[in-house]
C-alpha cells in the first residue's frame, strides 16, 4: 500500500515577505502544514545543502528529495528507515545536550508546538506534554543539590 504522504523536497522550505523560514509539509492525514524554521535548524540546512553539494539555502522551484537515498535516485520513502534517521538524531542531540549541562530545555508556547506538529486540538498535544512531564520528572528526580542537603 502506498504512504499517503507526500515525499518532502528541498523547495518546501520557504522564505516569507518578512524573511522567515518556514518548512511547508503534507502529512498523516494529507493535511498541509507549515513549521516554523528556527536560525539553527537553518544553519543546519546550509550545512546539509552543501554536505550534498548544493547552494546553501533552497529556491521554491528546488526538487532536491529533502532525504535522497544513498543508492539509486529519488527519495528515501520506507518510513522504519526514516525513523531510524529520526532517532539516531535525536538520540546524538540529547547525549550532546547533557555534555553540555542542557538537560532542561525552555518551554515554548503550548500553541506553536500544536501548530508546528499538525495538531487539530489542544488535547492531543496536552497528551504529549503530560508524557514529557512524567519523563522529566523520572529524570530529575535523582538530581542532587547542594542546597538541599
Amino acid at each position: 500500500m502506498a504512504d499517503e504522504r507526500a515525499a518532502p523536497v528541498m523547495g518546501d522550505f520557504k522564505k516569507d515577505r518578512d524573511g522567515n523560514w518556514w518548512f511547508h509539509v503534507t502529512g498523516k492525514g494529507n493535511k498541509h502544514r507549515t513549521v516554523t524554521v528556527s536560525n539553527s535548524m537553518l544553519k543546519a540546512l546550509h550545512r546539509y545543502r552543501k554536505s550534498l553539494g548544493l547552494t546553501p539555502l533552497p529556491t521554491p522551484s528546488d526538487s532536491t528529495p529533502l532525504v535522497p537515498k544513498t543508492r539509486g535516485k529519488g527519495p528515501v520513502t520506507s518510513s522504519r528507515w526514516i525513523r531510524q534517521i529520526i532517532q539516531a538524531c535525536f538520540d546524538r542531540a540529547y547525549e550532546r545536550m547533557c555534555q553540555d549541562g542542557l538537560e532542561d530545555v525552555q518551554n515554548r508556547p503550548r500553541e506553536h508546538v500544536r501548530d508546528d506538529a499538525g495538531h487539530a486540538s489542544m488535547a492531543t498535544t496536552d497528551r504529549y506534554i503530560e508524557s514529557d512531564q512524567r519523563e522529566r520528572h523520572a529524570s530529575g528526580r535523582a538530581k542532587r543539590s547542594k542546597l538541599f542537603e
